[in-house]
């Protein structure tokens, strides 16, 4: 699957906050769209057609509903990034709160989520667009353990858990899954990830919640994207 840059004039992105470029405002105090938006600056500065789907909570589930009805056959984009998983990880923490001993279930299993990828990816190579896949920019657990907990009963919270750096290593497993993806359906891959983390203070570059990128954060991944795209120069 090579492409000549020149011919790459759409992109389309099925993708979750991160790539629409939501960050913390902590003066503000809410969430704001970073000035920095990774996704938008490198589509633009190279030229590309972008169509624009991400969501601020999107599942996999929920994207595979939607892509093949979106895909419009008369102006078809040449490639799609897919980056979903942080919403697909996630608990009702409010219910994990309130009976810590529970059979809590992610949002989204992880074989579900698996499954869901692949079938993503099949669904855009049907439709002759290549599928690129991003890997998950790794959270704060620390930080994000204390967002969620807001409100409610971090005890129960951190009980189920059973200790700090637990909601890391789930997170890291969704990303496995991705990549173990990628290399069976043999997709391109931005590895994001893997910037973020050799870096030796990598949390400098997360908001409050330990989830969302800040603008830093937003530059890194402005650069992985630029280096993928630079290659089909």
């Amino acid at each position: 699957e090579v492409l000549d840059m020149k011919n790459i004039l759409k992109a389309s992105v099925w993708a979750d906050s991160i790539l629409k470029g939501v960050l913390y405002d902590e003066e503000e105090k809410r969430y704001r769209i970073s000035k920095r938006n990774a996704l938008l600056e490198s589509t633009k500065d190279n030229d590309i057609k972008l169509e624009n789907n991400c969501r601020f909570g999107l599942t996999t589930t929920k994207a595979i509903r939607l892509i093949s009805s979106r895909i419009n056959k008369e102006e078809k984009p040449n490639i799609c990034l897919i980056e979903l998983g942080g919403n697909d990880c996630d608990y009702k923490w409010s219910e994990v709160s309130e009976n810590p001993n529970g059979n809590h279930l992610p949002n989204t299993t992880i074989e579900e989520y698996k499954k869901s990828i692949g079938q993503m990816v099949d669904t855009l190579r049907e439709n002759d667009i290549k599928p690129v896949i991003v890997s998950l920019p790794p959270i704060d657990p620390e930080r994000f353990v204390n967002w969620v907990s807001k409100g409610l009963n971090k005890e129960n919270i951190m009980q189920f858990l059973g200790n700090k750096t637990r909601i890391y290593t789930h997170h890291e497993a969704y990303n496995l899954a991705l990549l173990e993806v990628a290399k069976e359906k043999n997709t391109d891959l931005i590895d994001v990830r893997k910037s973020f983390l050799l870096d030796k203070n990598y949390t400098r570059f997360l908001c409050s919640d330990g989830i969302h990128l800040n603008d830093d954060g937003q530059v890194v991944m402005k650069s992985c994207f630029e280096n993928y795209l630079l290659n089909y120069k």
